[in-house]
């Protein structure tokens, strides 16, 4: 018994350090004193690097070339013909994209011959594990690491559109929180424990009025709508942004839903905040 509480103390301990960990780097490059040594670049460049997008990317994608400045700054480590982005069809579940999601991986791990980091945003990171729990040895042999920002484990605001709501019935269905519980039972939840691919997730919070960057105007609704539930990104709140007891949770940076992915004018946040946290995942990772 108490082997067993220390171990768990034990990894406590770690995740805090973690978390702590990329918020310093991410406050480094933000003020841009994050060094980032030939190192880790030549070590970035042992890899394909993918984005996955989330709901909606195909109108976000018009208005804010979603990932693109993350996509960008990569490039400034990694050559740009090994850096892809895939939009998983907003049309469809979390279900039918997990397993869409594997050929493609499948097809640009044999095109390059090199392992797989994955970078996915809000329903892209449901997808990507479901992709993982699918497939735990192919993906093993294929995916270095899975890195989620702001995950959408299930949304209030996905219970509350998904009766009214006729375009991508499917993929909106499978947001709902009912459905995401369903998917992502208890026997799903502990394949991915075991998985050997790390896993980590990146949570987001926007106070709304408070100090800094305001939440976007297009989900401000949203954002006091949920703030009944708890702290939220104006889509997804906190606890619905990782899987319990899966990965490392690398805590909760100041941001709305769309900050981290999306240049104004779709987000509140220069293109600089975008770049500063692509240099701390990338820094962070490499330092694993």
């Amino acid at each position: 018994m108490k082997k067993v509480i220390f171990i768990s103390m034990l990894m406590f301990f770690c995740s805090v350090v973690l978390a702590q960990d990329f918020s310093s780097l991410f406050e480094a490059a933000l003020q841009k004193k994050l060094d980032i040594s030939d190192e880790y670049i030549d070590k970035g460049q042992e890899f394909s690097w993918v984005f996955v997008t989330g709901f909606l990317n195909e109108g976000a994608g018009w208005v804010g070339r979603y990932f693109g400045d993350n996509r960008d700054r990569l490039k400034t480590y990694v050559p740009g013909e090994e850096i892809y982005i895939l939009r998983p069809s907003s049309t469809n579940s979390i279900e039918t994209n997990a397993v869409i999601l594997l050929k493609q991986l499948q097809e640009i791990y044999e095109r390059h011959h090199k392992k797989i980091i994955v970078i996915a945003h809000s329903k892209g990171s449901p997808e990507t594990l479901k992709m993982l729990a699918n497939e735990p040895k192919t993906t093993a042999q294929s995916i270095q690491a899975v890195l989620t920002i702001q995950a959408a484990f299930g949304s209030q605001v996905a219970d509350f559109l998904a009766g009214d709501c006729p375009f991508g019935m499917e993929g909106l269905k499978s947001l709902t929180i009912q459905e995401v519980d369903r998917i992502f039972s208890s026997e799903v939840v502990q394949v991915l424990k075991k998985h050997v691919v790390p896993i980590y997730f990146l949570r987001t919070s926007q106070k709304i009025g408070g100090e800094g960057n305001s939440v976007a105007l297009g989900i401000l609704a949203t954002a006091k709508y949920l703030s009944s539930y708890g702290e939220n990104d104006g889509l997804v709140t906190v606890e619905r942004q990782k899987l319990s007891g899966v990965g490392i949770d690398l805590g909760i940076i100041n941001a709305d839903h769309a900050d981290t992915v999306l240049e104004p004018p779709s987000s509140n946040t220069p293109s600089g905040f975008r770049a500063a946290l692509m240099d701390a995942i990338f820094f962070y990772l490499m330092s694993r």
